[in-house]
């Protein structure tokens, strides 16, 4: 695993192989892997409640600092953060988005047409309008 070129293109190669559900240890710790959209909706939006002292993966636990965040909190601290968040991501304040967020890449468009045929960095592009997004 560790040989390939990342960790998502190991999950990707692994997840064309044996489907959208599977498992895999980290260590001795037996896993998960989803990437069934409709589990996942099941799982952490229609039953979060039972779900919600789950064990941070390896990525987060060799990253993970002293600041909470949702991927790395748990029981009460993650059931509190989920209440707070939730309201937040509903279908309607999406919708309300979209403008705005049509916007952002409208004037990320802009700079790249005039840009013409000049060489240049799209990846300052990209996080300026992640930030602008968000």
């Amino acid at each position: 695993m560790w040989s390939t070129p990342s960790f998502d293109s190991q999950i990707q190669k692994w997840t064309q192989q044996y489907g959208p559900i599977y498992g895999i240890f980290e260590g001795t710790c037996p896993t998960y892997v989803v990437s069934d959209v409709n589990f996942l909706q099941e799982v952490f939006i229609k039953q979060f409640s039972m779900f919600h002292s789950r064990h941070n993966n390896i990525l987060v636990r060799m990253l993970k600092s002293n600041a909470a965040s949702l991927f790395s909190s748990h029981a009460n601290q993650w059931r509190r953060q989920r209440h707070i968040i939730n309201p937040t991501f509903t279908t309607a304040k999406l919708k309300m988005m979209t403008p705005l967020m049509n916007k952002c890449i409208r004037s990320i468009m802009k700079k790249i047409d005039e840009n013409n045929d000049n060489e240049f960095n799209i990846f300052l592009l990209y996080k300026r309008l992640t930030m602008d997004v968000i």
